[in-house]
């Protein structure tokens, strides 16, 4: 981890009073009474910013201790506003969710040389995992599919001050099996057993879509380093028990994975966690790509046609985000159902 970066965010400009009204004549009140909305409605009070700050310290590996501070919250950008070349004030534009890390106890000379990084977080429904753990945060977390779970990646990762949690399948068969002995049960003998490895569990559970999904996470230290993996400091193994509550069907899914965090930086329920974040991501982003949209059943030889093909998915996920819609195959059964709704959109 480099801590010569601190994140920053703009202040936004102070509110200008507004240029005065004409005046109106007594016989044509207004329909409209100060304060009120053309609807009728009481105006919504001008949003403001809030954020809230935290003060942390974190250790470094090499010993070095480093405060920072945290800041989360709501930013309001505001735009000037001319009517008749006459200035208007700054009324607000946006509202955007912004988290930043800046370090503390430093010199002016110090923060003066330091980089000022502004990081936005991509959407929708893009989790601020990547801007805590993954980007900014004082630690980074490499996370994939097992596609990454190679020796290499994980030793750049390392290399660049960094950590990797992979899962392990069958395309690496021979770990997968060496991971999966670390949670084979002790054999036990009149008068004498082996002792098991230590353990730490994490659970959740989740009622939703017609189903309860119980989700456990089991994570053992390689304290004698068995693994030949570069940096591997942890071992876990996480089980999926889905039941449909109509048919009361249960399925239960075993994966195993690795991870160079140590057990004080990571334990099961934060390992549980960052597992869970990247998997939103997979489900909210590639599986609306890869399965409602059908790309990965799609075969196209033309580069371009791809292209424009990814595009038009690209605009269907933002229109129908933009709509208020969070599943998009409940957006495509309403449009289908009633197709004015979509020529209503075009």
């Amino acid at each position: 981890m480099t801590d010569a970066t601190s994140s920053a965010t703009p202040e936004s400009a102070a509110p200008q009073p507004a240029s005065s009204a004409p005046t109106q004549t007594p016989s044509a009140p207004s329909a409209n009474p100060a304060g009120a909305a053309p609807d009728g409605k009481a105006a919504e009070p001008e949003p403001t910013d809030e954020l809230v700050t935290t003060r942390h310290t974190v250790t470094l590996s090499d010993g070095q201790v480093l405060d920072y501070s945290a800041t989360t919250g709501r930013l309001v950008l505001r735009e000037e506003v001319y009517e008749d070349g006459v200035f208007g004030g700054h009324p607000a534009k946006a509202q955007v969710s912004i988290t930043s890390y800046v370090r503390e106890g430093l010199s002016g000379r110090e923060r003066a040389a330091r980089p000022v990084t502004f990081a936005f977080n991509g959407g929708p429904g893009s989790s601020s995992v990547w801007l805590h753990l993954g980007l900014l945060g004082p630690r980074r977390v490499v996370m994939g599919d097992a596609l990454f779970t190679q020796r290499k990646l994980s030793v750049q990762v390392l290399a660049s001050g960094g950590h990797y949690l992979w899962p392990v399948k069958d395309n690496q068969r021979h770990l997968r099996e060496d991971v999966g002995l670390f949670f084979v049960p002790p054999r036990k003998a009149p008068g004498w057993h082996i002792q098991p490895l230590p353990q730490t569990t994490a659970q959740t559970v989740d009622k939703a879509h017609g189903r309860l999904e119980q989700r456990t996470l089991t994570a053992v230290a390689d304290e004698t380093g068995f693994l030949d993996w570069p940096g591997s400091r942890q071992v876990f193994q996480l089980v999926r028990r889905v039941t449909c509550l109509m048919t009361g069907v249960v399925t239960v899914e075993q994966v195993y994975g690795l991870t160079s965090l140590p057990p004080e930086q990571a334990d099961a329920g934060q390992l549980l966690h960052l597992v869970r974040q990247h998997w939103q991501i997979e489900n909210g982003l590639h599986y609306r790509r890869d399965v409602t949209l059908q790309e990965d059943s799609t075969r196209m030889s033309n580069r371009q046609q791809a292209q424009a093909m990814a595009a038009l998915n690209n605009f269907i996920i933002g229109l129908v985000a933009k709509l208020g819609f969070t599943n998009l195959a409940l957006a495509q059964r309403r449009f289908d159902a009633r197709i004015t709704l979509a020529l209503a959109l075009v």
